[in-house]
């Protein structure tokens, strides 16, 4: 009787655990296709965000962040950003003008109180030749000496976290730069429509927040700035250098974040966006979201 006992608990402790286990798979397996439904609701805003205008801004519909949707068994939740709306750190390489770039990536440095030298220590991880750039860079000499050795990158950053691979960037200076930056394999320009009040200041040297609060009040108006020249010639620009070339008033990136509980599964994936000029959205990669 007391090993009968014995093995009938057994038995039903393992259904039991095999029973949640299953539960759990379909669970998890249908918050993946929650996802994907709501990467083809996010392509669809867009396609119908671009019909309406062609230019990009707070005021559109895409950059409405939904309240959480009940559905099945669970919720669902999301937003999309605009990653032109930061620097994207591969144009220190990516760029046509990468000089201009490199000034705008300090000067974001300077607004941020981080030391310009990182920007010397990220060009060597992202260019492909393994000589130094004076005074702060870092090629696979500095890497192969770590415990444990790695190689540097020699490639443009596939994610935003590998910069805490990189000489000189601290877990500090890396939640600071975080929320500026993206890593796009590509060439972007910056959105001034969408662009933080730090990534505004980078544009133009010598500029203040004082100076840009004209330029955050029109670009939080109803479709922003509607012409680059309205920009461009506002006259807290007069004498500060600015150049157009990288700028924009639209974007072709965009990253939207879902969150997804059904039952005891939870999904929060990032999917990066890329609307083509023909109004067609493709996902460029899926990733679980950084905590």
């Amino acid at each position: 009787m007391t090993l009968a006992a014995i093995a009938a608990t057994a038995m039903t402790t393992r259904q039991q655990v095999d029973i949640r286990r299953t539960a759990n798979i379909l669970h998890m397996q249908q918050a993946t296709l929650y996802v994907f439904g709501g990467e083809a609701w996010a392509g669809r805003v867009l396609r119908e965000d671009q019909k309406k205008n062609k230019t990009d801004s707070h005021s559109d519909i895409w950059a409405t962040v939904l309240p959480p949707i009940p559905v099945e068994g669970g919720q669902i939740f999301g937003h999309i950003q605009d990653q032109q709306a930061r620097f994207n750190l591969n144009n220190l390489i990516l760029s046509a003008n990468r000089a201009l770039a490199r000034q705008r990536f300090e000067r974001l440095l300077d607004e941020l109180g981080l030391s310009r030298g990182l920007a010397d220590s990220l060009v060597d991880w992202l260019d492909a030749d393994s000589n130094v750039t004076l005074p702060d860079g870092a090629e696979d000499g500095e890497y192969l000496g770590r415990d444990p050795p790695y190689r540097s990158g020699n490639h443009p950053l596939a994610n935003v976290s590998e910069l805490l691979l990189i000489k000189g960037f601290t877990r500090e200076a890396y939640e600071k730069l975080r929320p500026f930056v993206c890593a796009i394999n590509a060439n972007t320009t910056i959105n001034v429509n969408t662009a933080s009040k730090e990534v505004v200041l980078s544009l133009a040297k010598d500029l203040n927040e004082t100076d840009i609060e004209s330029l955050l009040t029109a670009q939080g108006e109803e479709g922003g700035f509607v012409n680059m020249n309205a920009f461009v010639s506002n006259a807290t620009f007069a004498g500060k250098g600015l150049s157009p070339e990288g700028l924009s008033l639209s974007s072709h990136y965009f990253l939207l974040t879902s969150s997804v509980v059904i039952g005891r599964a939870r999904q929060q994936v990032e999917s990066l966006l890329y609307r083509e000029n023909s109004g067609r959205v493709i996902v460029r990669l899926r990733r679980p979201v950084e905590h």
